[in-house]
């Protein structure tokens, strides 16, 4: 088994579409910059259900580097053999990460009561801050922040919620696989009885 590290962020959002998508959800999960300004319609031939996560904040910070909270090595484990340990792994530093949650809900139902498009977009932000703190391991320490609205030109496509988020990930040193020997070149001495010599002494 080759041990790889993949970016907290990417598996984050996979985390949170999964989540979405166990509860009923048919909001789509995106992650990017260029995504925000494209008009997914999802949810409804018309409308567009679309939380986005965008690496950074709107000037472009992606957080702070800062020293490791926990730099011992841990146990790298294989779901497909057991859960058993195949490896070590150790935190050189943490990611104190700032991101973007753009949350685009629409009530299709609804599309001129401009109450109801507020009530499906807040109920998406909701679903999404429940998917952030059932998942600790893959957000570490989240913290959402400020909230900004995004009235697009045609309320009829919904609203926007723009939502600050920071949360921790590890920045990992090399990965250590334990080294399991090849039974073929494992091989024992055959055990050999001592040599009985002829006679004994209690022989006359």
């Amino acid at each position: 088994m080759s041990i790889q590290t993949r970016s907290g962020l990417v598996q984050a959002v996979s985390y949170v579409q999964t989540f979405l998508t166990s509860k009923g959800l048919t909001a789509k999960c995106e992650l990017g910059w260029k995504r925000r300004d494209r008009q997914l319609n999802q949810g409804s031939p018309l409308g567009a259900n679309r939380v986005l996560f965008i690496p950074s904040d709107s000037g472009g910070k992606g957080g702070t580097i800062v020293p490791a909270r926990f730099p011992g090595p841990r146990n790298v484990r294989d779901p497909g053999a057991a859960d058993a340990v195949v490896g070590s792994i150790r935190s050189l530093h943490d990611w104190q990460r700032r991101v973007t949650v753009s949350v685009w809900g629409v009530d299709a139902e609804n599309r001129t009561d401009e109450a109801k498009q507020i009530e499906a977009t807040e109920t998406l932000l909701e679903w999404v801050v429940r998917a952030v703190h059932s998942a600790p391991g893959a957000f570490a320490e989240a913290a959402f922040g400020e909230v900004t609205w995004s009235e697009p030109p045609d309320r009829s496509f919904g609203l926007e919620l723009i939502v600050g988020l920071t949360f921790k990930q590890p920045l990992f040193d090399e990965p250590r696989e334990l080294v399991f020997p090849d039974a073929a070149r494992v091989s024992r001495a055959p055990y050999v009885p001592p040599t009985v010599p002829d006679g004994s002494a209690g022989d006359t």
